[in-house]
């Protein structure tokens, strides 16, 4: 911005321009002396005034009106008769004086003007040039680092500064080593999105100006400048470097974006392939499992000696249990991909119960189980088949998470226009920290038995969402953790 400081001297000029027009008016009332007596006074009038327009195209406004002065007053005392002295014989002659003197103030001030605007349009030029250079090397930034060197060097070499980028960590600390009162105006400059420091209404006894980067509404770093000139900056200087922050802006919030995009799609892409991965091994192991559990089935249907019985009992259990985890991948796979799609039934509640109670006859053999339910229950619109898997993962659940003989009750009742179901336990409640997770997926509690891998909540939930309803989970009053489906009911058809 030398440009900048020049044209500034413009407006404050210093003894030089002063300097010239004394010379030049003082070189042609010299030369008036010598000029023959036929120019005359009105000659060498107009001599003085084309000297006056003539300096207005190299010096400033001040001379000018110095120069014209000047030449107005040596013109009435060296030329005008009477001689050598400030006098005006005739009406003609002070006319005369009269129209130079505003001739000249006027033709100094418009050619004065001129140039002052021409200087501002050769500015203007310059900043959006700077502007222009700018914007074309941030487009061919393709990274972190050369966004920074780009706009550290263009803003060094526009403004004549030294720059620094600042990037707040995590805990929203500016690094670097720096002085306490540097530290808190970078950090007012983040935290509030005005400048701070140096030549603004920030904590202005820092020695740098701290200006956010601002893009859609966040601030993404800090830009400390140091200048090197000692007064503030002009006017127009701050209106470029605040096309400088927007644009620099504007570009790291691209990067940004385009860095999310990328991640985005990488953990798209690698959540597909892990799902394929997913399927494509449990359907794999469907089928050793089913061999497995049909060689078991038939052992224990033939005359074997204790001990190998035992075996046989203990390997079906293993493979039960490998299947039901095979299942619940499956199952989490179906969800995810968004492939469930629910056959909406009207269907009996109180059979769905009973169904799901004689096909875990065998796990709940050693629970007593009650069902609590009003005497007429009404139809309720859901997919039997996922229901009975909901209502069979629930109560799978207290069978691992309680110890043996731990009652169990299934509550069903109508509030406002939802059914709801609660499997309620007497075992020993779910932690309260684990409340909030207890239904993510692959969440296991910290006091969880071996086995399992956090699952059959998640299948639960998806299951009970994708037919409209919603599941919560909680520690009941009298001990045990209760879980309550609620379904809508809705309006079901007349029979």
């Amino acid at each position: 911005m030398a440009e900048s400081k020049r044209n500034g001297a413009d407006v404050k000029p210093g003894w030089r321009p002063y300097a010239m027009a004394l010379a030049v008016v003082a070189a042609i009332t010299a030369a008036g002396f010598f000029l023959p007596r036929s120019v005359g006074e009105r000659g060498v009038a107009l001599i003085y005034l084309a000297a006056v327009v003539g300096m207005a195209l190299f010096i400033g406004r001040g001379p000018v009106i110095f120069a014209a002065t000047l030449s107005a007053a040596l013109w009435n005392f060296l030329f005008l008769p009477p001689r050598f002295a400030f006098y005006i014989a005739n009406f003609d002659d002070a006319m005369m004086l009269a129209i130079y003197f505003i001739v000249a103030l006027g033709m100094g001030e418009l050619i004065a003007r001129l140039r002052a605007k021409e200087r501002m349009e050769k500015r203007r030029e310059q900043l959006a040039s700077a502007l222009h250079h700018l914007t074309l090397e941030l487009g061919d930034a393709a990274t972190w680092p050369q966004i920074e060197r780009v706009a550290l060097e263009n803003v060094a070499s526009v403004f004549n500064a030294d720059a620094m980028m600042l990037w707040p960590d995590a805990s929203g600390k500016i690094p670097g080593d720096f002085t306490e009162q540097e530290r808190d105006a970078a950090r007012k400059a983040f935290e509030s999105g005005e400048p701070a420091g140096r030549f603004t209404k920030n904590l202005p006894d820092a020695a740098g100006m701290y200006l956010p980067l601002q893009a859609t509404g966040s601030v993404l770093g800090v830009l400390r400048i140091i200048w090197r000139q000692g007064a503030a900056p002009l006017p127009e200087q701050r209106n470029l470097l605040d096309g400088f922050l927007r644009q620099i802006a504007l570009v790291m919030d691209r990067q940004r974006l385009r860095e999310s995009e990328a991640q985005a799609r990488l953990v798209a892409e690698s959540e597909r392939l892990g799902r394929a991965l997913l399927n494509s091994i449990s359907h794999e192991l469907r089928t050793p499992i089913s061999a497995i559990q049909s060689a078991t089935d038939g052992l224990m249907d033939t005359q074997v000696s204790p001990l190998q019985k035992s075996f046989a009992d203990e390997i079906h259990l293993a493979s039960v249990r490998l299947n039901r985890l095979v299942g619940n991948l499956l199952d989490m796979t179906r969800l995810e991909s968004g492939r469930i799609k629910p056959r909406m039934e009207w269907c009996d509640a109180a059979e769905l119960v009973n169904i799901t109670r004689k096909r875990l006859e065998k796990e709940l053999s050693h629970r007593e189980v009650s069902v609590i339910a009003p005497p007429k229950l009404p139809f309720v619109r859901m997919d039997f088949a996922l229901m009975e898997q909901t209502l069979g993962n629930l109560l799978l659940n207290v069978v691992a998470h309680t110890p043996a003989g731990t009652p169990v009750r299934i509550t069903m009742k109508i509030r406002g226009g939802d059914l709801l179901i609660a499997v309620a336990d007497r075992g020993p409640g779910i932690p309260p920290d684990a409340l909030p997770k207890i239904f993510d997926k692959f969440f296991r509690a910290p006091d969880a038995p071996v086995g399992g891998i956090g699952l059959g909540l998640s299948i639960v939930k998806g299951f009970v969402e994708v037919q409209g309803g919603r599941i919560t989970a909680e520690n009941a009053a009298d001990g045990g953790a209760a879980f309550t489906i609620a379904m809508p009911i809705g309006k079901p058809p007349e029979l």
